[in-house]
């Protein structure tokens, strides 16, 4: 009768999941620099907009001392974190609120 070797399938399987893992390991390092790079440039642009909103608001209501709120066109209120615009669409009328100014505008 001949001796039967074991395939040392247990072996391999060890050393195939080490590979495996190690290679998921260097990915996951990847993946992490790249989200961590990511949040810092959101922060960093978040910080930013937070910046130019407050000089924005400054303008608006600088420019609102010197022009009629109707005269503001709607892009440029939009933008403003100050600008509370209600619409009734029934009637077609804007209302804007900002820097203690009130006004309605019917957009018909």
């Amino acid at each position: 009768m001949s001796k039967v070797l074991e395939f040392p399938v247990s072996e391999r399987k060890a050393v195939t999941i080490l590979q495996h893992l190690e290679s998921g390991a260097e990915e996951l390092e990847e993946l992490y620099e790249v989200l961590d790079e990511i949040h810092r440039k959101l922060h960093e642009t978040e910080e930013r907009a937070t910046v130019l909103e407050a000089q924005y608001n400054t303008s608006m209501r600088e420019y609102l001392k010197h022009v009629d709120i109707k005269d503001v066109p709607l892009i440029l209120m939009q933008y403003s974190s100050e600008a509370r615009i209600s619409m009734n669409g029934e009637e077609g009328v804007i209302s804007f609120t900002m820097a203690d100014k009130e006004d309605e505008i019917n957009e018909d």
